[in-house]
């Protein structure tokens, strides 16, 4: 086995770039960090800041145009992403032969394959500290929309913090989703047969070739904590293929039989769950996931941890389940190879590095144009039950997704393209591909009562497209998070009798746009994040009364609002205040009003007095979920608020951790 470096990359010497070069004008070539299938991973040095940073390439020969028009958009989302947990990208572009390039932070250890590879078993008080950080820094990314999808063990990053502890630092967001087709399908092959992904930490979704979200990084990164553990991979076939087919039909051995020594049975617990093979049986997101975690101490001889934490109530498992059976998964395996006019697969031994995920298309990738969308497209049609798209027949307009509770199941292979039938009472969620936004008149394919979601979130959405899609009449969920839109575009949701939740989350809507929201009667879910709000808001408040759920973060609002909030939005459950610094403790004496307020975010509001706010705070007794900001609140503070509101859970965010403070 070839050794790895700290970004994941086999340690192969590139020829690519000799010291010396200068990338993009502005970094010059130190060494060769790691070179993989993927790309390459420099040592660069920036002269103008005497600062050196990790510079990583990916191979422009793997990608089309909009790959690399995805890796444009997921590089500047992870580039927003500011969290200690998380590698920082610093910049990103072209280099002058198109090779896409991120630049990175520099860090100097290794990895959590590293101290696999020189201790095997790690302990188990270390193995939950890293992973604890590691659920708080995938927690503030899954919060941003950013999954992940190539979680493992050498792209888990372990800094010396003070004292030799392990600090944790995840890398290579975003590079796996740029490498995604347009079906946003992970399992994908080269052109010569090459797997490129991880499949002893992929999931049973993303090795059937399904798309990936939130519970797949919980799969992955439970296969990373087991196999750090354990000294090895719960799943591990004679090749990659076998390897695959595991993850979806073996069942999962027990911790203690693999290792061979004793565990508590919470963790097995733990496992047996996040591993599991439908994703709507695992946690349903990392939050649940630490906090399982943080069960493994209650009970269990621990004489280094100075907290204990409450057992939370199990979350119950959904009844429905969809399983995919052996021989279609099989089938579909077996199309892709075929697809990619594969000879032979053969594959690397699971004992070398596994490549980077990488999914190529045998034909040159197809460029959407006007001339490919004919301007009269045939509406959806019924006919004995189903529902007939009449997509186009040469491109796939997006994905398209049966909705089961809450979880996405794609249709066929995911994609929009020719004749798809359905059943006419399914839920459908579509998203469509980068380029389809724009041809805005590609939406009017759609019949009135075809969707209950559209999801436009990271795309460049105008108020054109929002005009097309304005005759949807079942429509529930519309994500407009970071799209162009503007007040202009609102006035087409005005006319959706269902809507139920909406994201306008970093937009450029104004305040007084925003007034048009509360014509909405029938909105229950709003996120206004990083959507800068003043007075001229103050009547979105008084009339937006049928809003449960509402999240303001980082929008400036302030003790105002607040009076306004709890004086009129008396059904509100759940209310987001974080980074706010204008609010004081006597905005949230004006929150006491609300009789069903059960979850409040207050973390990094540095405006508010602990000591004030506990007055307040203890008269919500509905209150179940507090979030607090440690930099604010000591233990003691929080600890007074928890013996006076016993059954609220009261998390304290803290730099580069998140900790579940429960009073027993």
């Amino acid at each position: 086995m070839g050794q790895v470096d700290s970004y994941g990359e086999d340690l192969e010497l590139s020829q690519d770039l000799a010291p010396g070069a200068v990338l993009s004008g502005r970094y010059e070539v130190i060494s060769v960090i790691g070179s993989g299938g993927m790309g390459v991973v420099y040592k660069v040095k920036q002269p103008y800041l005497r600062k050196c940073f990790a510079l990583k390439t990916v191979r422009s020969p793997y990608l089309s145009e909009q790959a690399i028009t995805r890796f444009r958009k997921e590089a500047k989302a992870a580039g927003a992403l500011d969290h200690p947990g998380l590698i920082t990208v610093h910049d990103f572009g072209l280099l002058e032969d198109g090779q896409p390039f991120l630049v990175m932070d520099l860090i100097a250890s290794g990895s959590l394959l590293d101290a696999i590879k020189q201790h095997g078993q790690l302990p188990l008080d270390r193995v939950l500290d890293i992973f604890e950080q590691a659920c708080d820094a995938l927690i503030h990314a899954h919060q941003h929309k950013i999954i992940h999808r190539d979680l493992k063990p050498g792209n888990i990053l372990l800094d010396k913090g003070g004292e030799g502890k392990d600090r944790v630092k995840i890398a290579d967001f975003g590079v796996a989703k740029i490498l995604e087709d347009d079906s946003g399908a992970s399992l994908r092959l080269t052109q010569t047969g090459d797997m490129l992904g991880s499949p002893l930490y992929m999931s049973p979704e993303q090795c059937a070739g399904k798309i990936a979200d939130e519970r797949s990084d919980i799969y992955s990164l439970a296969c990373s904590m087991f196999e750090a553990l354990a000294g090895r991979p719960p799943f591990r076939g004679e090749s990659a293929l076998a390897t695959l087919l595991l993850h979806q039909k073996e069942p999962l051995p027990r911790l203690t039989d693999v290792s061979g020594k004793s565990f508590p049975g919470s963790l097995e617990d733990l496992f047996a769950r996040a591993l599991a093979k439908e994703p709507e049986q695992r946690y349903q997101s990392m939050i649940e996931l630490k906090q399982a975690l943080s069960t493994v101490y209650v009970g269990e001889a621990q004489s280094n941890r100075q907290m204990t934490f409450r057992r939370r109530e199990k979350v119950k498992p959904v009844e429905e389940k969809m399983t995919v059976p052996l021989p279609v998964v099989l089938a579909s395996i077996l199309t892709v190879i075929i697809l990619s006019s594969l000879a032979t697969y053969c594959l690397a031994k699971l004992t070398q590095p596994p490549k980077p995920l990488i999914i190529i298309s045998p034909q040159k990738p197809i460029v959407v144009t006007s001339e490919r969308i004919p301007q009269a497209l045939q509406k959806t049609t019924k006919s004995g039950g189903k529902r007939i798209f009449h997509f186009p027949e040469n491109y796939s307009m997006g994905a398209l997704f049966k909705m089961v509770r809450g979880v996405n199941y794609p249709i066929g292979n995911g994609n929009a393209i020719g004749t798809v039938v359905v059943p006419v009472e399914d839920e459908l969620r579509f998203r469509p591909n980068w380029a389809v936004c724009e041809i805005p008149y590609a939406f009017d394919v759609f019949a009135d009562d075809d969707l209950v979601y559209f999801d436009f979130s990271n795309l460049p959405v105008t108020d054109q497209i929002l005009e097309h899609i304005g005759h949807l009449k079942t429509l529930r969920a519309v994500n407009l998070q970071a799209t162009e839109i503007t007040d202009r575009g609102l006035k087409c949701l005005l006319g959706m009798p269902r809507l139920e939740d909406l994201s306008l989350a970093t937009t450029d809507i104004s305040p007084e746009g925003l007034v048009l929201i509360a014509r909405i009667k029938t909105l229950k879910d709003l996120s206004l994040n990083n959507v800068p709000l003043d007075e001229r808001a103050l009547p979105f408040f008084r009339d937006a009364t049928s809003v449960v759920h509402i999240a303001v973060r980082n929008t400036g609002i302030n003790n105002g609002a607040l009076a306004v909030i709890g004086k009129n939005m008396k059904s509100l459950e759940a209310l987001t205040l974080n980074d706010n610094d204008r609010i004081t403790e006597d905005g949230l004496k004006c929150l006491v009003t609300l009789p069903h307020l059960t979850s409040l975010g207050l973390s990094n509001c540095r405006g508010i007095d602990p000591a004030g706010a506990i007055t307040y705070l203890q008269l919500m007794p509905a209150l179940r979920e507090l979030r607090l900001e440690q930099r604010e609140w000591k233990k003691w503070q929080a600890a007074g608020v928890q013996e006076k509101l016993p059954k609220c859970i009261i998390s304290l965010d803290e730099p580069g951790r998140k900790r579940r403070l429960s009073i027993d």
